[in-house]
């Protein structure tokens, strides 16, 4: 009997012998056996709790990340050997310190590059609490739901298998002990190509030592998602999943490299190079890849570096590198490059033999002529070299170089890159538009397409463009640094003489407004108006040193629209509210530069209706009131008295003059009145219909007939394309109005008419009166239905009559309605009328 029994043992014996098995069962101290756990929990060995001995404990105390442990090597290769008969199985111990049951979705996972397949997953398992429970599937195509691939190509090359560690909604923690696979895996070779890319959203099988914290981005990866580090203040170490452990024999001689792509971000501190750039490390010894400052390359932008698989290069630390190639299970690559604070990266870490793939962008695709466009190069599988073609014959061998376009137009860009392995083109046809300096209209946006232009830039504050608006929605600012507010830049340096117009409004309290001959960041004029407390400010910002340019302590309406007329013109700085000016200064620090949106502290900023534009063609035009004029000028008697209107006063009919002009106060004390000046294009004079108006501003006079801006002195412009011949109407309130008999022409960059050296410069028949050999309009139409009689002395005057004010039955101009209006202006005049067609 006691033979029966040795022979039934040696059976047992030879048969586990000859088959194997592999076991993780932790019975070695502080041993983990190279598993490891991925999740929102922790993980490490654990003494006395295991079944028996020793165990992997992963701790759940969080709500996050599904937990999940995943095998070292040796339980991966080549399962195409095993028999319907072989399995898999586990101990799992499950404590709960408070929760329900979570569907964890699955006990066993394999991957591999033919697929993926999860087992004991239906119904869902529910482990008892405190309570050690095995685990165990055969390896039957039927026992298991394949996810994607085929069963039998899924078994050629296990490279993950995963055993979940989650079982419940809140916390607790997981035991894990006698692993096994009742056969051994076949050991395949590692060959290219072999990448972790992120993509799934999951960890991957990678674990990151010694950092705050780690987590899949979800975008602004190269591209997609990556691996995000934020670094702690140890040496932070990324380790890479075990699919990557094996024989790396086939990769030896530079037959692969290892590709990774980094970003470096947040830096707080200079640069600070590792004792090494990867590790890897195997039963046959240890070796580190150096690293330089070319890590650098990784600030603030992708970059795609490479390492070959051969010896030269690597510095071996203990045995041989051939002993190494023969089966390397520990990879460690560095994510600490910042002797203080840092944000790191990780992408598309591959074993790869590929050319690169090539990628490239602008940081704006959109520019104007004189700005420099910055490409970065976007390309992975690490290339050693670099062929730009910018489309205008211009070329660079930089990593990621700028370029500056001479002339305007589409240029198609292309990179071709190259490293050990070959090379690849990316070319993109029509790429970057540079748009001219010298058109009159430079810029407008109406915000109507819900997508951002590429002309504009951002600087701090949530930009978006929605519902017809652009908004900045964040409460950005740095307390006591106006510079570090919410910029919306646009434009080209070689912006000069300009007009800004835009609609705002606020519906917070704190500070909107604009910018404008924007040098940089430190460099620039800025309007800015807060509500509370109550002000509106003008300042210049040259090297970062404010001076305030104009104030006064005039607050917004919340939720009120506004419109903003901003003039910079050679150093006239004008800046007007709904149409009224509130600040003229002359300051030529800057008298070009781009123009932008700003605000500070403010989350709910509004704009509409953005456009630059150049102010158009001086007209310069001399014109005399007969009402007002004494000699050889005219009296500012309305001026003089302040009771001259400080707005438009045009708006009703016959005019129609729709126009916001107005001043807040009249600076200039030369002013007489404000007069209508309506272009008309057309071919002659006779023709000159209200139908062939392009345009009507309400400007001022002053006393020496000259018609001027009422913005800032500055003079009157035309913004218009004349297709024909100019001819210019002027209208007054109480006056006869006037057109040029002749075509206005240019000469000099400036449209030119004087009314009163003749009495053909107005057409028609005596259409002005002779004042001495100098001609002005007639007074006493004070209806302005362009006929000076009885009517206007009965409706007009004499309802008026004895009043003291802007009043147009005032036809001398003097501030009352009297008498010697209607005896010695209006009854000389009557009959007279307006020649206008």
């Amino acid at each position: 009997m006691k033979n029966l029994i040795l022979i039934n043992f040696l059976v047992l014996f030879l048969i586990t012998f000859l088959t194997g098995q592999v076991i993780s069962d932790f019975e070695i101290e502080d041993d983990t056996e190279n598993w490891h756990s991925e999740g929102d929990g922790n993980y490490g060995w654990e003494s006395g709790t295991g079944n028996p001995g020793g165990c992997f404990r992963v701790n759940d105390y969080a709500t996050g990340d599904m937990n999940r442990a995943y095998a070292p090597v040796k339980f991966l290769g080549d399962w195409s050997s095993a028999t319907t008969s072989d399995s898999i199985s586990a101990d799992i111990f499950l404590h709960d310190m408070g929760g329900g049951y979570v569907n964890p979705n699955f006990v066993f996972r394999i991957v591999g590059p033919g697929g993926s397949a999860i087992a004991i997953y239906d119904p869902i398992p529910t482990p008892p609490h405190d309570t050690w429970i095995t685990y165990s599937v055969n390896l039957i195509e039927n026992d298991w739901f394949v996810e994607y691939g085929t069963w039998a190509d899924i078994l050629q090359h296990v490279s993950t298998f995963i055993v979940t560690m989650e079982y419940i909604s809140g916390d607790e923690y997981n035991l894990l002990d006698n692993v096994t696979l009742s056969f051994t895996p076949i050991a395949v070779p590692i060959t290219p190509v072999l990448c972790s890319d992120f993509e799934s959203g999951l960890f991957e099988g990678w674990s990151v030592n010694d950092a705050g914290s780690a987590s899949i981005a979800s975008t602004g990866g190269n591209p997609g998602k990556y691996l995000k580090i934020n670094d702690g203040t140890g040496n932070s170490i990324a380790v890479p999943s075990s699919i990557y452990h094996g024989d790396w024999s086939l990769l030896d001689g530079h037959n692969a490299e290892i590709h990774i792509d980094y970003l470096i971000t947040d830096i707080n501190g200079p640069t600070y190079l590792h004792d090494f750039f990867v590790k890897i490390a195997g039963p046959g010894g240890e070796a580190t890849y150096p690293i330089d400052n070319n890590i650098e390359l990784a600030f603030n932008k992708w970059h795609s570096f490479g390492i070959p698989i051969e010896q030269a290069g690597w510095i071996i630390l203990s045995g041989d590198w051939n002993s190494l190639m023969d089966f390397v299970d520990d990879i460690q690559i560095v994510a600490e490059f910042i002797s203080g604070d840092e944000t790191v990266g990780i992408d598309n870490f591959c074993i790869s033999n590929l050319p690169p793939s090539t990628e490239f962008m602008a940081e704006k695709i959109f520019v104007y002529l004189g700005e420099t466009v910055q490409f970065f190069d976007q390309t992975t599988s690490a290339p050693q070299t670099w062929n730009w073609d910018f489309g205008d014959s211009g070329s660079s061998t930089e990593v990621n170089p700028s370029h500056q376009y001479l002339a305007p137009g589409l240029y198609t860009v292309s990179l071709t890159t190259t490293n050990y392995f070959g090379n690849s083109t990316e070319t993109k046809t029509g790429y970057i538009e540079v748009y001219p300096v010298d058109q009159c209209l430079k810029f407008e946006d109406d915000f109507d397409d819900n997508i951002i232009h590429q002309a504009w830039s951002f600087k701090n504050g949530t930009w978006n463009e929605t519902s017809g608006l652009m908004r900045q929605s964040s409460n950005h600012y740095v307390s006591g640094n106006y510079l570090e507010g919410c910029f919306a830049i646009t434009g080209s340096l070689l912006w000069n003489d300009y007009i800004v117009s835009c609609d705002f409004r606020s519906t917070d309290n704190d500070i909107i407004g604009f910018v404008f001959n924007y040098q940089d960041e430190q460099n620039m004029y800025m309007f800015r108006w807060r509500l509370n407390p109550l002000y509106r400010s003008l300042f210049k910002y040259e090297n970062g040193v404010e001076t305030e340019l104009a104030t006064d302590n005039v607050g917004y309406i919340e939720n009120d629209w506004y419109h903003a007329d901003i003039y910079s013109l050679d150093g006239n700085i004008v800046l007007a509210i709904n149409g009224v000016e509130i600040f003229s200064v002359f300051d030529d620090t800057f008298t070009n530069g781009k123009v932008g949106l700003y605000c500070f502290g403010n989350q709910s900023s509004y704009y509409d209706n953005f456009k630059v534009e150049c102010p158009g063609t001086p007209v310069e035009l001399k014109v005399f009131l007969e009402g007002p004029f004494t000699g050889s000028e005219m009296t500012t008697g309305l001026n003089d008295q302040n009771i001259l209107a400080l707005n438009n006063p045009y708006p009703n009919a016959p005019w129609n003059h729709t126009g916001t002009e107005g001043v807040l106060s009249f600076s200039n004390p030369d002013v007489t009145d404000w007069v209508l000046v309506d272009f008309r294009d057309t071919t002659s004079a006779s023709a000159a219909l209200p139908a062939s108006s392009i345009g009507t501003k309400a400007a001022l006079l002053l006393k020496n007939g000259q018609v001027i801006s009422p913005y800032g002195g500055l003079p009157l412009y035309l913004n218009a394309t004349i297709n024909n011949n100019l001819y210019i109407v002027i209208q007054h309130r109480n006056h006869l109005g006037i057109l040029s008999a002749n075509p206005v022409t240019e000469a000099g960059g400036m449209y030119s008419y004087d009314f009163t050296n003749g009495s053909g410069q107005a057409y028609g028949t005596n259409a002005q009166k002779n004042l001495g050999g100098i001609y002005g309009m007639y007074a006493g139409d004070g209806d302005a239905n362009g006929t000076i009689e009885v009517s206007d002395i009965n409706n007009i005057w004499g309802s008026q009559v004895g009043k003291i004010g802007y009043w147009s039955g005032d036809f001398d101009m003097n501030g009352q309605v009297m008498n010697q209006d209607k005896n010695d202006v209006w009854f000389l005049n009557i009959n007279e009328q307006t020649q206008i067609p």
